[in-house]
């Protein structure tokens, strides 16, 4: 039931990505990324457990709204929806971390052909490129499930936050400043 909002948001999204400007596309990226890290660290015990009686509920107006906003973000940026995805599932549907993450994968593989084709109709997608991120996704999906299941998810919301940190030194020329790259 939550692939619906999450796709047609998507669609949305990606439609917006097309022909918004790249200087406006960075900043609303590096803002997304701060929030994405304020989330790891606000009141991290939600994010380690679920809460099985959210899970069994009927999926109610605001969810669906929260992943329609999900999916949007996901069809315009992309890079980190993995995050607001485990946010909605763990912080509002009620599932545990590890269940969570199979989840936002699930979603994630739903949404995608249909924002693919929207930057494919808009010549908007350097192939080569896409490929080599399709090869770095499936294995860094087969490593980072090893690590979620022997690490477990304090390991996890760590990792994402110095891939976070990270991702915004480069995109705020922290690193060419520091290293004169």
């Amino acid at each position: 039931m939550l692939a619906i909002p999450t796709t047609l948001g998507s669609i949305l999204g990606a439609q917006i990505a097309v022909s918004i400007d790249k200087d406006i596309f960075k900043i609303i990226l590096t803002v997304v990324l701060l929030f994405m890290l304020f989330l790891l660290f606000y009141y991290p015990e939600k994010w380690l457990k679920g809460k099985e009686e959210k899970t069994i509920k009927k999926t109610g107006w605001l969810q669906l709204l929260i992943f329609f906003l999900v999916g949007l973000y996901g069809g315009f940026i992309h890079i980190g929806v993995g995050l607001f995805l485990l946010a909605a599932l763990v912080l509002n549907a009620g599932y545990d971390l590890i269940k969570a993450n199979v989840l936002k994968v699930f979603l994630v593989l739903i949404y995608s052909p249909f924002t693919l084709a929207i930057f494919m109709v808009n010549g908007q997608i350097q192939y080569g490129i896409g490929l080599i991120a399709a090869i770095g996704n499936v294995f860094g999906a087969i490593a980072g499930s090893r690590f979620a299941i022997h690490r477990g998810s304090n390991f996890i919301r760590w990792f994402v936050a110095v891939i976070i940190l990270i991702s915004l030194a480069d995109m705020t020329g922290l690193f060419k400043l520091l290293f004169r790259v």
